[in-house]
């Protein structure tokens, strides 16, 4: 009896640490980053290209740079995630302002862009570290 008691206990705790490893947490489907970095340089249907206005090597432009946004994103405003933090400032760029830079983005990447697209961007930004 003891036995099947740990058989189960195992069998619990692989159950729980497979459940960790994987889901939300997981790392982003390489397919939708390498999407991501083709939008993020092409614009696609928006016809600008976010390199445009933002560097990845830490560099001001006419916006911030983006080199590290997938981390600092998570910390910019409290109870904000990363990923909903890019999402928000993609489609509805006014919402958060970084200090210094003025209200110039395009307010339209969320009617241009479908929201497999805007996903992808998301995805591609949240790996630049």
């Amino acid at each position: 009896m003891r036995r099947g008691w740990m058989l189960v206990l195992v069998a619990l705790i692989l159950a729980i640490l497979l459940a960790a490893c994987g889901g939300e947490g997981s790392s982003p489907d390489n397919a939708a980053v390498t999407r991501g970095q083709q939008l993020f340089s092409t614009g696609g249907a928006s016809g600008i290209p976010c390199t445009t206005c933002h560097t990845l090597d830490g560099s001001p432009l006419v916006g911030p740079s983006l080199q590290g946004v997938g981390t600092r994103a998570g910390e910019r405003i409290d109870g904000l995630s990363a990923s909903d933090y890019l999402h928000e400032s993609i489609v509805s760029p006014s919402s958060y302002l970084v200090a210094g830079y003025s209200d110039l983005m395009p307010k339209t990447f969320g009617e241009v862009l479908s929201p497999d697209e805007i996903n992808d961007l998301v995805a591609y930004l949240l790996t630049l570290q």
